[in-house]
Protein backbone atom coordinates (compact mmCIF):
# COMPACT_ATOMS: atom_id res chain seq x y z
CA UNK A 1 0.00 0.00 0.00
CA UNK A 2 2.74 2.49 0.95
CA UNK A 3 4.56 1.76 -2.30
CA UNK A 4 1.39 2.52 -4.27
CA UNK A 5 0.91 5.76 -2.31
CA UNK A 6 4.46 6.83 -3.07
CA UNK A 7 3.99 6.07 -6.78
CA UNK A 8 0.72 8.02 -6.82
CA UNK A 9 2.34 10.98 -5.09
CA UNK A 10 5.27 10.90 -7.52
CA UNK A 11 2.86 10.81 -10.48
CA UNK A 12 0.85 13.76 -9.16
CA UNK A 13 4.02 15.73 -8.45
CA UNK A 14 5.36 15.09 -11.95
CA UNK A 15 2.01 15.81 -13.65
CA UNK A 16 0.95 18.81 -11.59
CA UNK A 17 2.84 21.51 -13.53
CA UNK A 18 1.48 20.13 -16.81
CA UNK A 19 -2.13 20.30 -15.59
CA UNK A 20 -1.92 24.07 -15.29
CA UNK A 21 -1.01 24.34 -18.97
CA UNK A 22 -4.51 23.04 -19.79
CA UNK A 23 -6.03 26.13 -18.27
CA UNK A 24 -4.90 29.67 -17.58
CA UNK A 25 -6.44 29.63 -14.12
CA UNK A 26 -4.90 28.51 -10.86
CA UNK A 27 -6.03 25.31 -9.18
CA UNK A 28 -7.86 24.75 -5.91
CA UNK A 29 -6.40 21.73 -4.11
CA UNK A 30 -8.42 19.42 -1.85
CA UNK A 31 -7.08 16.63 0.31
CA UNK A 32 -8.51 14.40 3.00
CA UNK A 33 -6.34 12.70 5.66
CA UNK A 34 -3.02 11.83 3.99
CA UNK A 35 -4.31 13.61 0.88
CA UNK A 36 -4.28 16.81 2.92
CA UNK A 37 -0.55 16.43 3.44
CA UNK A 38 -0.11 15.84 -0.29
CA UNK A 39 -2.17 18.96 -1.12
CA UNK A 40 -0.11 21.06 1.29
CA UNK A 41 3.13 19.70 -0.17
CA UNK A 42 2.01 20.45 -3.73
CA UNK A 43 0.94 23.98 -2.75
CA UNK A 44 4.33 24.60 -1.18
CA UNK A 45 6.19 23.18 -4.16
CA UNK A 46 4.11 24.96 -6.85
CA UNK A 47 2.65 28.10 -5.22
CA UNK A 48 2.26 29.93 -8.55
CA UNK A 49 -0.17 27.23 -9.74
CA UNK A 50 -2.41 27.13 -6.65
CA UNK A 51 -5.26 29.49 -5.79
CA UNK A 52 -6.07 27.86 -2.45
CA UNK A 53 -6.00 24.68 -0.40
CA UNK A 54 -8.81 22.83 1.38
CA UNK A 55 -7.84 20.06 3.78
CA UNK A 56 -10.26 17.79 5.60
CA UNK A 57 -9.37 15.77 8.69
CA UNK A 58 -5.68 15.93 7.98
CA UNK A 59 -2.77 16.01 10.42
CA UNK A 60 0.18 18.25 11.14
CA UNK A 61 2.72 15.44 10.91
CA UNK A 62 2.67 11.65 10.63
CA UNK A 63 5.19 11.50 13.47
CA UNK A 64 2.79 13.35 15.77
CA UNK A 65 0.00 10.93 14.81
CA UNK A 66 2.24 7.97 15.62
CA UNK A 67 2.92 9.46 19.06
CA UNK A 68 -0.82 9.74 19.72
CA UNK A 69 -2.05 6.48 18.17
CA UNK A 70 0.93 4.25 18.97
CA UNK A 71 2.73 5.76 21.96
CA UNK A 72 4.74 2.55 22.44
CA UNK A 73 6.64 3.46 19.22
CA UNK A 74 7.51 6.98 20.37
CA UNK A 75 11.14 6.21 21.16
CA UNK A 76 11.64 4.07 18.02
CA UNK A 77 9.76 6.38 15.66
CA UNK A 78 12.83 7.74 13.89
CA UNK A 79 13.92 4.19 13.04
CA UNK A 80 10.58 2.90 11.73
CA UNK A 81 8.95 5.97 10.18
CA UNK A 82 10.08 6.52 6.59
CA UNK A 83 7.92 9.55 5.71
CA UNK A 84 7.01 12.24 8.21
CA UNK A 85 4.85 14.63 6.16
CA UNK A 86 5.58 17.70 8.30
CA UNK A 87 2.66 19.79 7.09
CA UNK A 88 2.93 22.22 10.00
CA UNK A 89 6.33 23.33 8.66
CA UNK A 90 5.11 23.65 5.07
CA UNK A 91 1.95 25.58 5.98
CA UNK A 92 4.09 28.44 7.26
CA UNK A 93 5.41 28.97 3.70
CA UNK A 94 1.99 29.11 2.04
CA UNK A 95 0.65 32.52 1.02
CA UNK A 96 -2.64 31.35 -0.51
CA UNK A 97 -5.89 30.83 1.44
CA UNK A 98 -6.17 27.56 3.36
CA UNK A 99 -9.41 26.09 4.68
CA UNK A 100 -9.23 23.45 7.40
CA UNK A 101 -12.24 21.16 7.86
CA UNK A 102 -12.30 18.89 10.91
CA UNK A 103 -14.90 16.46 12.15
CA UNK A 104 -15.49 15.31 15.69
CA UNK A 105 -16.14 11.68 14.90
CA UNK A 106 -13.14 10.76 12.76
CA UNK A 107 -12.18 7.10 12.65
CA UNK A 108 -8.54 6.22 12.08
CA UNK A 109 -8.07 2.56 11.16
CA UNK A 110 -5.34 0.84 13.16
CA UNK A 111 -4.04 -2.35 11.64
Amino acid sequence: MECKQNLSIQYVTMSFPRLNRLSNSKMLLFGRSLGGAVAISLAQRYPSLVAGVIVENTFLSVGDMVDVLMPFLKHMRRFVLKMNWDSHVKIADLKMPIMFIAGICVRVPIM
